[in-house]
């Protein structure tokens, strides 16, 4: 945003922070000068797994219930925002003279451009979380809007749902653990050698392919010799297939010599059956 940019870079993370929280300055000043809830935040950053971080809010003046916003892990991390002296940043003057600073070197000069002060990342952070389709009781809630005492009671019990709801928006994930980590290097090493497995039966059902092709090849071209052949009359059919027609007469006289040299008569002529061919 233009106007966070041209801020001095001492106040940057601050207008960071109010922007992902949707928290006005008053309830900022408040957090960041407040060490038990920053000591809290601090243990759940402790967390590797913890994505989005609650930020707690109290009780507010116009006996508002309390609420709690939930931020990137990135941003939580930049509390408490110290002043140059080490100090943290509470005097809500000083914000606001740093949001009009930014804004005057952000180029939006003028009166009409009064109107809009630090209070608006609130309204931006609203626009973003309506684009996204984030649960509207869930989304005034964190606002710090007065909602029915039901859905109140769920989502201040229920946290897990309303990180769930916000991974959803903004599509993010659990960080990995490291034990994830490993769980991952496994299954990869598992589908490397189911892989190389794969590969090597491809290359013996190509090596099957190409043969298979060379013996069709050879059996067309075979299959077709004999159709020739046999259209020449050098072959005759049978039930086992085509045979040559000179091995067959030759076994048949050979056959008849046999029976020949057993009955001791020798006819002067084949027979009409053998004679057929």
């Amino acid at each position: 945003m233009r106007v966070i940019e041209g801020v001095n870079i001492e106040y940057q993370p601050v207008f960071r922070f109010m922007r992902s929280a949707a928290m006005n300055r008053e309830r900022f000043s408040q957090l960041d000068s407040d060490s038990k809830r920053i000591d809290a935040i601090k243990q759940e950053l402790r967390d590797p797994t913890s994505d989005w971080i609650k930020i707690p809010v109290p009780k507010g003046r116009k006996n508002s219930p309390p609420f709690y916003c939930l931020v990137p892990r990135q941003i939580a991390e930049l509390l408490p925002v110290l002043d140059q002296n080490g100090n943290p940043i509470v005097a809500e003057s000083n914000i606001n003279n740093a949001w009009k600073a930014g804004r005057k070197r952000a180029g939006f000069i003028g009166p009409e451009y009064n109107r809009f002060g630090c209070h608006n990342l609130r309204s931006v952070w609203l626009s973003e979380a309506q684009r996204r389709k984030l649960d509207p009781v869930l989304m005034q809630h964190l606002l710090g809007h007065i909602v029915d005492s039901m859905n109140h009671m769920r989502i201040q019990q229920d946290v897990n749902w309303a990180i769930t709801e916000f991974r959803k928006a903004w599509q993010t994930q659990t960080l990995a653990t490291e034990d994830d980590l490993t769980k991952r290097d496994l299954e990869i090493e598992t589908l490397r050698a189911e892989l190389k497995n794969h590969q090597a039966m491809l290359l013996e059902l190509n090596k099957a392919i190409t043969a298979a092709k060379t013996y069709a090849t050879l059996s067309e071209s075979y299959t077709t010799r004999l159709i020739e052949l046999d259209k020449k009359g050098k072959i005759i059919r049978t039930e086992k297939g085509m045979v040559d027609r000179k091995k067959v007469l030759k076994e048949l006289e050979q056959a008849q010599d046999r029976l020949l040299k057993k009955t001791r008569k020798r006819p002067k002529q084949f027979s009409p059956v053998f004679s057929d061919f």
